[in-house]
């Protein structure tokens, strides 16, 4: 908690206050902070848990999700491991957490029944609907475009087939300033290398529905 404080930053890349703000707001941002690092697990378990009121409060009753550790997979725990957490100001953080909660709903919801009440009170509605068109879009495409070409390849080859259908058009716009970046000697060893990626297996793409296009 003590280095957190020290860098106005929580351990998920949040900014916990606003320098240019009054002392008095500043302190009471640090309250918060300490608040909510004291609570029981239980409770700080339901404020941040997405879904349903009865969702959240299976984490009251120590019914949390699996951890990511589990859940992950060698791919996901990859990009975990190489793409550190963006800094976020406390801004962005509540934007970020109401956006993560409306596309949970969203998924969650069977089709034809009614979505649970989620707080949007910092997204423009604008944003509310950009969000909810990318309720079943994977996270994956943006993550592996944050890497080098190096490590897409690594990536890859991690993947499973079905997330290699997912991230294979991404692996491959990286090629071109990859090769400019490598030195000449090299170029032909990561040619060899994004070819013998290339043949690994691919599933078919999945629509939001679930069928082959």
């Amino acid at each position: 908690m003590l280095p957190q404080l020290w860098r106005n930053e929580t351990s998920f890349g949040e900014q916990i206050t606003e320098p240019g703000d009054p002392w008095s707001a500043q302190l009471r941002d640090y309250l918060t902070f300490l608040k909510g690092q004291l609570a029981p697990i239980s409770v700080s378990s339901y404020g941040r848990r997405a879904g349903t009121p009865a969702e959240k409060a299976e984490s009251v009753l120590g019914l949390s999700p699996a951890p990511r550790r589990i859940t992950d997979t060698p791919l996901e725990e990859y990009l975990h491991q190489v793409l550190p957490p963006a800094h976020k100001s406390r801004e962005q953080a509540e934007r970020a957490t109401e956006r993560r909660n409306l596309r949970e709903a969203i998924r969650t919801t069977p089709a034809g029944g009614e979505r649970p009440a989620v707080d949007t009170s910092h997204l423009s509605p604008g944003m509310v609907r950009q969000t909810a068109k990318q309720a079943f879009r994977s996270p994956l495409p943006s993550m592996v475009q944050q890497l080098s070409i190096t490590q897409a390849l690594h990536a890859y080859g991690l993947a499973s087939p079905e997330e290699r259908a997912e991230i294979r058009a991404a692996v491959s716009r990286k090629l071109p300033t990859g090769l400019a970046s490598t030195p000449p000697a090299e170029r032909a060893a990561l040619m060899q290398a994004y070819r013998k990626a290339m043949q690994l297996p691919v599933a078919p793409r999945l629509n939001a529905v679930g069928a082959t296009p």
